[in-house]
């Protein structure tokens, strides 16, 4: 690891008096949903803060702790609030150590608790509910993890500010020219060990099969977006099943995200099962159709009033894939105009969350 410029920004960070800030979220995981999050968050704070991490300080944090200590710490993006996870026990070792510093909720997810009983994972909320109740600002993903939030009966009020990732969103719209392509993420479904709705494994992959002859029969041009490297095996096992021959694969897990917006922006209509794959897409103003494996992915199409177009594992239907398909392609300006309303208006919600956030932290 080379530690030099991480010395040169702690250097520079002393000297210039930028506020030293913990993040504690999803990263080094390999998902590039969760990192790229995680370095949008960092970057909307940047001109203000310094949000560091084990992962990005490595041998280094102890130093920089002791160097500099934490005036805030950060609970970040990723569905983070659920179970006794490792996030809770770090937000709890960060407030035993810096009981003065400041704690921000900033665009966290909040899981389902009955979703993951029914995985057989219990959630005791009395943890969560006392370090939540010292937070500083509180600030969730969407309307359905402000509910589960607000069900709790927190002394602390719960802001819905979206997505970190929403941050990504173009300021403009490129109209679409038609050209029957259609962009898909397959997510991993086939090895989650049936922690999605439904859990029936053999009924999604039946439906991929079926979605793929659809395209081809309709004479689409198909491009998978997968997000991590383990889902390429699968998109080759089942396009070769569904007798796809022609087909493009964008490593999006190893290219930058502003070509992997660019190139979901060339895409007419896209189809998602991974929550930040479809997030992206509609950074891009194209029409989204999500595959609601978990809660977390409606959470996200509630806040930008898309729910129409949010389909669950365990009521997937071609027919009704299709009408969707169809209504986008028929109503193409008519949605890309509400996808750009809806994501600019969480922008202008997020960068008002900032200021107040810079405000807490730096008035202290």
């Amino acid at each position: 690891m080379n530690t030099q410029p991480i010395l040169e920004d702690l250097e520079y960070i002393r000297q210039y008096g930028k506020v030293s800030t913990r993040y504690v979220g999803l990263v080094g995981r390999g998902n590039l949903g969760d990192e790229i999050l995680a370095k949008v968050i960092y970057s909307h704070f940047n001109h203000r803060l310094r949000l560091y991490s084990p992962m990005q300080m490595g041998p280094l944090m102890p130093y920089a702790e002791k160097l500099l200590g934490y005036k805030a710490y950060f609970l970040g993006g990723g569905t983070l609030i659920k179970q006794v996870s490792e996030h809770l026990k770090r937000i709890r070792k960060l407030q035993a150590k810096y009981p003065n510093s400041k704690f921000i909720v900033f665009g966290t997810g909040v899981g389902d608790i009955a979703m993951w009983e029914r995985f057989g994972i219990k959630t005791n909320i009395q943890p969560w509910k006392e370090i939540l109740n010292r937070s500083d600002f509180l600030g969730v993903r969407g309307p359905i993890s402000k509910q589960y939030l607000d069900s709790w009966d927190l002394d602390k009020p719960v802001k819905v500010i979206g997505d970190g990732a929403i941050l990504l969103a173009r300021n403009y719209i490129t109209p679409k020219k038609i050209n029957r392509s259609i962009g898909l993420n397959l997510g991993s479904l086939l090895i989650r060990d049936g922690k999605f709705h439904g859990g029936d494994e053999k009924a999604v992959y039946n439906f991929y099969i079926k979605l793929l002859h659809y395209l081809k029969s309709e004479n689409f041009k198909v491009t998978f977006f997968p997000m991590k490297a383990v889902e390429v095996e699968k998109i080759t096992l089942i396009a070769r099943e569904a007798d796809l021959s022609e087909f493009q694969i964008y490593p999006a897990f190893k290219k930058p995200i502003e070509d992997t917006i660019a190139n979901l922006e060339a895409q007419d209509i896209f189809i998602g099962e991974r929550l930040h794959s479809s997030i992206f897409a509609t950074c891009a103003y194209t029409p989204t159709i999500m595959l609601e494996y978990r809660t977390k992915c409606l959470d996200f199409m509630a806040s930008i009033h898309c729910e129409d177009w949010n389909i669950r594992t365990d009521k997937l239907e071609l027919d009704t894939v299709v009408g969707h398909i169809k209504y986008f392609h028929n109503n193409m300006e008519k949605h890309q105009r509400l996808l750009f309303s809806e994501m600019q208006d969480k922008v202008k919600t997020l960068h008002t969350a900032r200021t107040e956030v810079i405000n807490i932290i730096t008035n202290a």
